[in-house]
């Protein structure tokens, strides 16, 4: 059939009575109504064979075989019951078609499709919790299922079940590394659970994927905090603190791979709770542990936050200067300017700090502020960061003037009169 020849298949498949691989044969060659002639001289010699009314429903289109078979099997055939589902799913009655997979995946658990189709069907008729375990199976079945570890990653943090997104959403962009859906979920949830660098580093590959068109601001202020904690409190911040113990635990776990883990039960019903009990995560140490610095660095920073600064300052160049090869708004090119300005602040750079806020001004010049209340808000947003940081220059010393600014500021004043 791959490769064409459907009739040579057709005659095979007859001869060894192969019904549902003749039904697709004759259907491919349009003729439907020969499938169901001989799909019903077979029934004429048994009428209680279950898969010939399935393939008898397949060649008329019509569910009444289908449940035909599932009374002749005597409530057993769960292709009967997988077809009612695809049914159901087809005219969108998401109830029914989830029920009919469930009743299906009872009888046949090993169908990963099967659970995938049900997960969807009970997400669409808000049954959250028994999509959940459903995703949960499918990717038990079909660990390579990158689009299930995804879905169990969004319901988890829906949940706020951050940590299970987590281990969900590392899986899922093993699989499904050219997703940049996948890839900023990673990095969102990475910056919940701690994971800094890691989370700026799946911004990079969002980044590539989308040839800069799509950038993450809220992820980005996020890490934004964290490098000005470290720079402030480089050996007590808080998560660098949390980095340290991680390491440490890591660490223990490589020299005792053989010692039980202990995970924490999830309340969401017990069924869901049992499949995803890998997925729970372990509480924290309360001892902590120095963090690791890099004595190279001048500004004996640890290193965590090194490595964070590195990448972060990759994504904010690549968000500011890269050519954007999709739909990005000005407003989200403008905030990326300001959060490159913030990130060369917080560093020293101030030169640069102050470009990049003269940058993140002009790239709304096109966005109607003269006209558009809301472009208004977001001009006069810039224009105050802008002339708040040349304040903060000549108050710190480092140059500048106020006459541009303050010729800029009447002008913005005068278009909000």
């Amino acid at each position: 059939v791959s490769v064409g020849m459907v009739g040579a298949a057709l005659e095979l498949f007859e001869e060894v009575e192969l019904w549902d691989p003749l039904i697709v044969c004759l259907s491919l060659l349009g003729k439907k109504q020969q499938a169901a002639d001989l799909v019903r001289r077979r029934l004429d010699a048994d009428d209680t064979n279950a898969k010939l009314w399935c393939a008898l429903g397949d060649a008329l289109d019509d569910e009444q075989y289908y449940w035909k078979a599932w009374e002749v099997s005597g409530e057993s055939n769960a292709r009967a019951r997988r077809s009612l589902a695809r049914r159901a799913a087809a005219r969108e009655d998401w109830a029914a078609a989830a029920e009919h997979w469930m009743i299906a995946l009872k009888i046949n658990p090993l169908f990963p499709d099967g659970w995938f189709s049900g997960g969807y069907a009970c997400l669409k008729c808000g049954r959250r919790d028994e999509a959940l375990a459903a995703f949960v199976r499918c990717t038990q079945i079909d660990v390579e299922n990158g689009q299930a570890w995804n879905n169990v990653a969004a319901l988890n943090i829906r949940a706020g079940r951050f940590g299970a997104a987590h281990t969900a959403l590392t899986e899922a962009v093993k699989y499904q590394r050219t997703s940049w859906h996948t890839w900023e979920n990673h990095a969102m949830v990475c910056a919940k659970v701690g994971k800094f660098s890691t989370s700026a580093l799946a911004l990079l590959k969002v980044l590539e994927l989308t040839q800069g068109a799509r950038v993450h601001v809220e992820t980005i202020q996020t890490l934004l905090e964290r490098v000005r904690e470290a720079r402030a409190n480089p050996t007590t911040a808080k998560w660098i603190l949390d980095a340290a113990n991680w390491e440490h635990d890591d660490d223990a776990l490589n020299d005792d791979s053989d010692e039980d883990e202990s995970w924490a039960n999830s309340d969401m019903g017990d069924l869901a709770a049992e499949m995803l009990s890998a997925f729970s995560g372990a509480s924290l140490p309360t001892k902590t542990y120095p963090a690791r610095t890099e004595s190279a660095h001048p500004s004996g920073l640890p290193r965590v936050a090194l490595q964070l600064e590195g990448a972060l300052e990759q994504v904010l160049t690549r968000s500011a200067t890269g050519v954007s090869g999709g739909e990005r708004t000005v407003r989200e090119t403008s905030q990326v300017w300001a959060s490159l300005a913030e990130f060369k602040a917080i560093l020293g750079e101030h030169e640069d700090a102050r470009d990049a806020r003269v940058k993140s001004v002009r790239a709304l010049d096109t966005s109607g502020w003269r006209k558009d209340l809301d472009a208004y808000t977001d001009y006069a947003t810039a224009t105050k960061g802008m002339v708040e940081g040349i304040l903060d220059d000549i108050d710190a010393g480092r140059g500048g003037s106020t006459d541009s600014a303050r010729l800029h500021l009447r002008s913005v004043v005068k278009v909000g009169e």
